[in-house]
């Protein structure tokens, strides 16, 4: 029993780094990191801590499925099909809808910081959507 469960934690943890392959996951990472910075630096309470942490795994959990869905999509339609386009955009759309919620659960101190500078264009990045021949971007900035 002890090996499946380190089995499924070994391959959990090759699919996080398999996530780093995308560039709106590393872009994620960056802003994870500023973010956390920006906590220490303002010296944060807990309570806004967890915040920022459920904040942060809420985005988090929502890119790699939107990822992996992607991947599935790329795979079983290869070729462009409306259906898989549809099924990326509502992939795409659930990450905003995640971001739009983590961003109203970020501690006031920090809301204040990113508020007047580029950062908040960084923490509030999106992802990145892709079709066969276009990509987008999708930013959600004030």
């Amino acid at each position: 029993m002890p090996s499946k469960a380190v089995a499924a934690i070994r391959n959990a943890m090759r699919g996080v780094g398999f996530m780093f392959s995308e560039l709106s996951i590393r872009i994620l990472a960056a802003a994870t990191v500023l973010t956390i910075a920006a906590g220490a630096y303002f010296g944060i309470s807990r309570l806004e801590w967890c915040a920022a942490v459920l904040a942060l795994s809420l985005i988090w959990a929502a890119e790699g499925m939107n990822t992996a869905l992607e991947r599935l999509t790329d795979l079983v339609s290869p070729d462009f099909h409306p259906l898989a386009g549809m099924a990326k955009d509502i992939a795409a759309g659930a990450v905003l809808l995640a971001a739009i919620g983590a961003n109203h659960c970020v501690p006031p101190r920090l809301a204040r910081l990113t508020a007047a500078c580029p950062i908040r264009r960084l923490l509030t990045t999106i992802t990145q959507h892709r079709h066969r021949r276009r990509i987008k971007h999708l930013v959600f900035t004030y």
